[in-house]
């Protein structure tokens, strides 16, 4: 990994929805510990002009819940485009 990657951190949930607060309070927590060459950007939900903003970058990382058990603390998974015809993630 290049050390001077520039990466953005999506945090994606809501403090209004307890159940839901995962990326952002995970961006409270690790915000004044990342290098500069780290930024983080607290969404509700994706949108189209997010594209836009992770263009600039050389990786993206996005934080969110899940709505299944997860036998571990957390995954780490790589995203792959996937052709949907569905309209929202909930």
């Amino acid at each position: 990994m290049k050390t001077n990657q520039r990466t953005l951190l999506f945090g994606i949930g809501n403090y209004g929805r307890q159940d839901d607060a995962l990326g952002w309070l995970f961006l409270d927590k690790i915000a004044t510990l990342l290098p500069d060459t780290f930024d983080v950007e607290y969404r509700y939900q994706l949108q189209v002009e997010d594209a836009e903003l992770a263009s600039h970058y050389d990786r993206i990382i996005f934080i969110d819940a899940h709505m299944n058990t997860q036998s571990k603390a957390f995954v780490w998974e790589t995203c792959a485009a996937d052709a949907s015809e569905s309209y929202t993630s909930h």
